[in-house]
């Protein structure tokens, strides 16, 4: 099927309290029954763009439709860059982004770093899935653990700029060369502007509370997993990861960095996320 003939449908919805926009897009093949939909959380500094490709791969193979979105201060949602007033916000948004679906249709999730980090946490502590028949979750070197430990001194300043300077980005130290090991994408990386590397105290603090809260819990659904980890990956931890995904599917690659999707190896990616949803439609 060719991808041009791909529909792409896009609009926003409002947060709880009507402050801030954010941005989601539908894609789909014409004429199409569907048999699912695919909702994509992207990492931090990402967008949903990012995933523009897999989307146009699954969508001319599967009888599904897909839906990424851009959480709030990233891509085309509203919001300041890198900051959140609390990390609930994500995981507030992600439940009103999920009366924008179809509850009659059954729904795989896809997550990348901060997005498996969210995800994870909309999973073990909210019951904003009950509605739908969610059946399976597929994750992108999650943020379970960094592969850099912050200093002490960093948590302490943190702590400290999260009340007298709340709004205070800094630059989170993440460099394109880190993220893959495709020159094409480093460079395509470099020009888009809806790239960021931002990062405030409250999201950093309230990244680190999550992701301890969500690593205590151990992984129950293990027939509806499936983990791509780098091994090298510079960013999250893959030790972490692989302990939480324990006799889950999990496919690790020696020669991709943290974005495994724009990355050397991403059309083997393309196609275990295509074989996992395939199999389970």
């Amino acid at each position: 099927m060719n991808e041009n003939k791909l529909i792409n449908k896009t609009a926003y919805f409002k947060n709880e309290d009507q402050t801030r926009s954010l941005y989601y897009q539908t894609t789909f093949s014409p004429n199409q029954n569907f048999k699912a939909q695919l909702l994509i959380t992207h990492g931090l500094g990402e967008h949903s763009e990012a995933y523009k490709s897999l989307t146009a791969f699954l969508c001319t193979r599967l009888p599904i439709k897909v839906i990424s979105w851009d959480l709030c201060g990233h891509g085309k949602s509203s919001g300041q860059r890198g900051y959140v007033g609390d990390i609930s916000w994500f995981s507030d948004d992600y439940r009103l982004l999920l009366k924008e679906l179809s509850p009659s249709l059954p729904l795989f999730t896809l997550s990348h770093s901060l997005g498996g980090l969210i995800q994870k946490h909309i999973e073990q502590k909210t019951l904003a899935l009950n509605d739908f028949n969610h059946k399976a979750s597929i994750y992108s070197n999650p943020c379970f653990g960094l592969e850099a430990k912050p200093p002490t001194w960093k948590k302490k300043g943190a702590n400290i700029l999260k009340t007298i300077a709340p709004r205070l980005t800094l630059d989170s130290e993440i460099k394109p060369e880190q993220l893959s090991s495709d020159a094409s994408y480093i460079d395509a990386f470099k020009k888009d502007h809806y790239r960021h590397t931002k990062i405030s105290s409250r999201l950093f603090l309230g990244m680190i509370d999550l992701l301890q809260e969500v690593t205590t819990f151990s992984e129950k659904r293990r027939n509806e997993i499936l983990a791509l980890l780098s091994k090298n990956d510079p960013i999250c931890s893959y030790k972490s990861s692989l302990n939480i995904f324990s006799g889950c599917e999990v496919v690790t690659y020696n020669n991709s960095l943290h974005e495994i999707f724009n990355d050397v190896e991403k059309e083997d990616a393309y196609h275990k996320v295509l074989e996992f949803i395939d199999e389970r439609l």
